[in-house]
């Protein structure tokens, strides 16, 4: 059973925010879509949990992330998001509405992993970015289209095994459904 996403609106629009402090403050939003991706698959790996929790889509430009790309499109509607980010229609920008949100719900371990792949991937463009992705194992070529990337197959991709895969599931479903319960 593929795993549902809890979208968490602050803390994406916190990373978001440092990353576009990093770059000044006005990024194209094909490198911001990408670097959250590396974020979020590398905190995977690390800590079996996603920083935005949003889910995963193979498109074109490698994989992407879903609610971000539809908060950037004005497709989603995002209080937190729209506050602090604004979406630049000529150019393909996004920008900082002012200062960057604070830092209120990522912990010091998730900015500096922030901060760590922004020193990895941060001199690269978005377009670079989006070659590179082609070669992760969970990106699958769409022609045109989207695919869905199963958090099952992105742990896959991650050489997690197929037990520990089970496990991680199961625990962010019961961690989901505490977090509605509880409307954290």
């Amino acid at each position: 059973m593929p795993f549902e996403s809890n979208f968490d609106e602050q803390k994406t629009t916190e990373a978001a925010g440092i990353l576009l402090s990093q770059k000044g403050g006005r990024i194209d939003h094909l490198w911001l879509i990408k670097i959250l991706y590396y974020i979020d698959r590398e905190a995977l790996l690390r800590w079996e949990r996603s920083i935005t929790n949003d889910s995963y889509v193979s498109m074109d430009y490698g994989p992407v992330l879903s609610t971000v790309l539809n908060l950037i499109k004005g497709r989603k509607n995002g209080v937190f998001w729209k506050k602090n980010i604004l979406t630049l229609v000529k150019g393909h920008e996004v920008s900082l509405n002012g200062n960057p949100p604070h830092i209120k719900k990522l912990s010091k371990a998730e900015v500096e992993l922030i901060r760590e792949i922004y020193d990895k991937y941060g001199h690269y463009t978005g377009f670079q970015l989006a070659k590179m992705s082609h070669d992760l194992p969970e990106w699958i070529d769409p022609q045109g289209s989207s695919i869905p990337i199963h958090l099952q197959d992105l742990l896959k991709g991650l050489s997690y095994s197929t037990k520990d895969i089970e496990r991680i599931t199961t625990e962010l479903q019961v961690e989901a459904a505490l977090d509605a319960v509880f409307e954290l």
